[in-house]
């Protein structure tokens, strides 16, 4: 079911919310973690009492019958009040220049001066065609300031291979943003605004 955290009820087809299963196969629990097994294995609706769940961490939507994962609550960018998806925001700075390296790329939030703030990581192909940096940025930052409200405060174009992945193909978000954070790294160009 999709459910609501703070009300602990179950939401509406459509809403996305956090995503809460119950099934006999789900595990009971931690082992030896009692506090963290009844923070996650335990929650019952607050309304109808249905229960146990296992709290997930993913966001999801029902419609039609079918559950759809929008992401994982823990890379959910928030900024200002209002939820960013990290994959959606990747997927606009992906489209906008050919050398820029499709699936290697991190959208994320980082903490300058007390402020949360977007900061884009994005590799660049092998052997693109001429590009400038400079500019690619400045498009990057138009992409996302048209379509979303925050402003992009920090844009870096990552060299080929510095961004690793998983085995199962994600890209290594912690890694990622800690290879990469400003100021200026090697193997990689950004400013700052």
């Amino acid at each position: 079911m999709i459910a609501n955290p703070e009300t602990l009820t179950r939401c509406q087809p459509d809403e996305v919310r956090k995503i809460w299963v119950s099934d006999p196969s789900v595990a009971g629990g931690y082992w030896n973690r009692p506090e963290e097994s009844e923070s996650t294995f335990c929650p019952y609706t607050a309304d109808t009492k249905e229960g146990p769940f296992l709290r997930t961490g993913d966001l999801g939507f029902m419609r039609g019958g079918e559950l759809f994962i929008t992401g994982w609550i823990k890379y959910l960018i928030i900024i200002r009040g209002t939820n960013h998806y990290p994959q959606y925001l990747e997927w606009i700075v992906q489209q906008v220049r050919p050398c820029l390296r499709p699936d290697y790329g991190g959208a994320f939030s980082i903490d300058a001066d007390g402020v949360e703030r977007l900061m884009i990581v994005q590799e660049v192909k092998r052997n693109p065609e001429e590009f400038t940096a400079d500019e690619v940025m400045t498009v990057i930052r138009q992409a996302i300031g048209e379509i979303h409200e925050p402003q992009v405060f920090a844009v870096v174009l990552a060299n080929p291979g510095n961004i690793h992945k998983t085995y199962s193909g994600k890209i290594q978000r912690r890694a990622c943003l800690q290879n990469h954070l400003p100021p200026r790294r090697v193997g990689s160009v950004s400013r700052l605004e």
